[in-house]
């Protein structure tokens, strides 16, 4: 089992860039709960921050769902209707210009994080493929999702998409400004994992692999009280090539320089729209601290 260490990869009007891309920017303030360090405080004032820049960019799009409650109490029936509201942006985040700015303060006792960002942005197309992405901690089964995870812990990631295609998973690591392949596994080809639509996938998994699979098994190890993660995942229902990346040795999880990743991901996106990426914060605490 290979055991790694990983920490936040942190990743909107000012003028149109190229074609559909805009460059668009906003400054955001997020007042932190009781519980939330500096970090993590960072991480949420950045993450809505965008939220808020791309709805106010693109707009948002509102969908409801209604579902029937029926309850019957000796010769009475009561029928009742639930309805219930989700809104998304209607943009996606392409790139970060320069690095975020961040003013920190503590007001009354309340960690305030106020944030300045600017970047590329395009709305989202309306054919785009849809996929379901979750991590699992300590076991496979849907109920096990979660973004909080502690030393020790086994990461499994829960896949599903509408349509065959193609995917890819990097773990990247702030600290060590590094991003790491993690799928396709690394003795693997550096070329992204075919999937067929509609078939649930658990990775990570040596028990529902395919018999000719070597699996890599990811075990989170936690040095400070918390660390942040992110766990950054592409699919697109047609192949695309990956970035090159470099192993320490046989067997070893191969990896790029954070930077370089950003490049990659970035100017993918930008040339094909069909490439989707899903970004899943984690939070890692240490027990013994």
């Amino acid at each position: 089992m290979r055991t790694l260490s990983f920490f936040l990869f942190l990743i909107i009007s000012f003028a149109v860039w190229s074609n559909d891309l805009r460059t668009v920017g906003i400054t955001y303030t997020y007042y932190a709960g009781s519980d939330e360090g500096v970090e993590e405080a960072r991480r949420k004032a950045f993450g809505r921050a965008v939220s808020q820049a791309l709805a106010a960019e693109f707009g948002m799009t509102l969908s409801q769902t209604t579902s029937s409650y029926i309850s019957e109490d000796n010769a009475t029936t009561d029928s009742r209707f639930i309805s219930s509201a989700e809104s998304e942006v209607r943009g996606e985040w392409l790139e970060t210009i320069g690095e975020p700015a961040y003013d920190i303060a503590v007001i009354d006792n309340m960690l305030v994080v106020t944030v300045t960002v600017k970047g590329r942005a395009r709305e989202i197309p309306a054919d785009r493929s849809i996929f379901s992405a979750s991590v699992l901690r300590n076991s496979t089964d849907a109920g096990a999702a979660t973004h909080s995870f502690y030393d020790g812990d086994t990461m499994y990631l829960r896949f599903q998409a509408p349509e065959d295609g193609y995917l890819a998973v990097y773990l990247l690591d702030l600290g060590a400004n590094t991003a790491y392949r993690i799928l396709p596994y690394s003795l693997e080809p550096n070329s992204p994992v075919a999937t067929v639509g509609g078939v649930a996938y658990s990775y990570f998994n040596k028990d529902e692999a395919p018999a000719a699979t070597i699996v890599d098994e990811l075990e989170f190890t936690c040095d400070d009280i918390v660390e942040l993660n992110d766990v950054c995942i592409v699919f697109s229902p047609s192949p695309f090539l990956l970035p090159e990346t470099t192993a320490g040795g046989p067997g070893e999880i191969s990896s790029m320089s954070l930077g370089a990743f950003r490049k990659w991901l970035a100017q993918s996106r930008t040339k094909d729209s069909r490439i989707n990426t899903k970004t899943i914060h984690l939070t890692i605490k240490n027990k013994s601290l």
